[in-house]
């Protein structure tokens, strides 16, 4: 009777044993599939931030090329607001040094409205044409 008192207990760790083996084995294969899946992660996020330094450098490249753009204009404008009309042509006034795209531009830098002969002052700021701009 001890005899197989002590076997039901053995096929009992066994049984035991062979369910943990069992729910180990689940285990590691759930790990290696979280590894592979991490490993494929990963080599995406690689494929992303190289894309991005990518597109970082272009940015880059794209603002150097417009800050000499814009340089190069700047100079441009100098040179020709320095420059003096041709003789036997009237200077209209027009020409300044300062200049603004729209009139936005003029009232966000506070000098609505400009005057005929004002810095900044240009006739396609003018709509209605009577020597007033950005009104």
């Amino acid at each position: 009777m001890q005899l197989e008192t002590e076997r039901t207990a053995l096929e009992d760790q066994l049984a035991a044993a062979a369910a943990t083996q069992t729910a180990l084995d689940e285990r590691a294969t759930a790990l290696q599939t979280s590894e592979a899946d991490v490993t494929t992660r990963e080599g995406a996020v690689a494929t992303l931030e190289a894309d991005l330094a990518a597109r970082l450098s272009d940015v880059e490249g794209r603002e150097t090329a417009v800050a000499q753009a814009e340089a190069s204009n700047a100079a441009a404008s100098r040179s020709q607001n320095q420059s003096s009309p041709p003789a036997g042509i009237a200077d209209t006034g027009t020409s300044t040094s300062t200049y603004y795209q729209n009139c936005d531009a003029v009232r966000a830098a506070g000098a609505a409205p400009l005057h005929r002969g004002d810095p900044g002052y240009a006739p396609k700021l003018d709509r209605d044409g009577d020597g007033i701009a950005c009104e």
